[in-house]
């Protein structure tokens, strides 16, 4: 793996990990794919030497500002020390929990921060609702890339 998504414990010299290595990745993935930003992308240096011993001490991405509360919390537990982060079965039971009485509504722990439309549309898992977000955005992007090569081409 790349440094960016190991967790620190294996980082260090001899350093060695359990299951709960993957649950410190799975939320550097899952912060990125809300932020649509790589992990520590806003740190002064992407030199992977010198973030090693920052990620050591203690140094994680910044979380976004897409995340829920509820998500936010999730996310900086599976940030912790190898002891203090929750299991996959912990993870999948927060996300899945929080649900009203009778409601097919997702956790408050994954609704995106949307507006009065995303309210409205029909409930989706966490994951999906995630995914048709970034494939939106994504198509907005190309959209105005698009538009910004035909005005280059017009000068």
């Amino acid at each position: 793996g790349t440094v960016l998504y190991t967790a620190p414990e294996l980082l260090t010299p001899g350093g060695t990990g359990k299951k709960s290595i993957d649950v410190h990745s799975y939320a550097i993935v899952v912060n990125e794919m809300f932020s649509r930003t790589p992990p520590y992308a806003r740190e002064p240096t992407w030199d992977l030497d010198a973030l090693r011993p920052e990620i050591i001490a203690g140094l994680r991405p910044e979380l976004s500002r897409a995340l829920s509360p509820d998500l936010r919390r999730l996310l900086t537990a599976s940030w912790g020390t190898p002891a203090e982060r929750p299991t996959f079965a912990a993870i999948v039971a927060t996300l899945m929990s929080g649900k009203e009485e009778g409601s097919r509504r997702p956790s408050s722990a994954v609704r995106l921060k949307a507006g009065p439309k995303a309210a409205r549309a029909a409930p989706v898992g966490p994951l999906m609702r995630a995914n048709e977000h970034l494939a939106a955005s994504t198509q907005k992007q190309r959209e105005l890339e698009k538009e910004n090569q035909r005005l280059a081409g017009l000068q």
